[in-house]
């Protein structure tokens, strides 16, 4: 996606902040990283040294903070800590094929308390949005995921509009991420 794509919000820029070249995993000819580990052409607080010449994988990605107005300037992944992406990879058939995937970069077990993340996943669900919870595992190892929509007490929750038992399974998610076995992640 282009810097002058209609879809990204006017004026919205990543400025300083380089989540995704440091969390993402990427393994395309033209770049290999692994997660968690800060790519060689970013410098800290100056961002990509390509800019101009990224590969397209940076060059068509961009964050949903970039993409979605309802996301507003403390949702800034180097301010909140937390990259959200588009994802259509793990949807279950019965869900749309398109969700959105909450990264959470520092504290997980802090994050999930912010009241903006709790009721942003909330509504994402009631919505219909398919929508994933990761924490990131050391860098070069993949972290856990877990779907929301299909775990029984959060869709639960949802259904009977309890934010309280909602926020409990949240944190019930955040565990289970933490304790994922954890994979390391090899670029071919």
């Amino acid at each position: 996606m282009p810097e002058n794509d209609p879809r990204l919000v006017p004026d919205r820029t990543c400025g300083e902040c380089s989540v995704c070249c440091q969390a993402l995993w990427i393994d395309e000819p033209e770049l290999k990283k692994q997660p968690g580990i800060l790519c060689s052409n970013c410098l800290p607080g100056k961002g990509c040294q390509i800019y101009a010449t990224r590969p397209p994988i940076c060059r068509n990605w961009h964050c949903e903070w970039r993409k979605m107005d309802a996301f507003g300037p403390e949702w800034l992944p180097d301010q909140s800590k937390i990259l959200i992406g588009e994802t259509t990879t793990n949807i279950p058939p019965q869900f749309q094929q398109k969700g959105l995937r909450f990264d959470l970069n520092g504290d997980a077990r802090d994050q999930i308390a912010w009241s903006p993340l709790v009721f942003t996943l909330f509504d994402s669900i009631e919505a219909g949005v398919p929508v994933f919870l990761s924490v990131p595992a050391a860098p070069g190892y993949k972290g856990g995921q877990v779907f929301l929509n299909s775990h029984v007490g959060i869709a639960s929750a949802v259904a009977a509009q309890d934010f309280e038992g909602f926020g409990l399974f949240l944190v019930e998610a955040v565990e289970a991420c933490i304790r994922h076995p954890r994979e390391w992640v090899e670029s071919r």
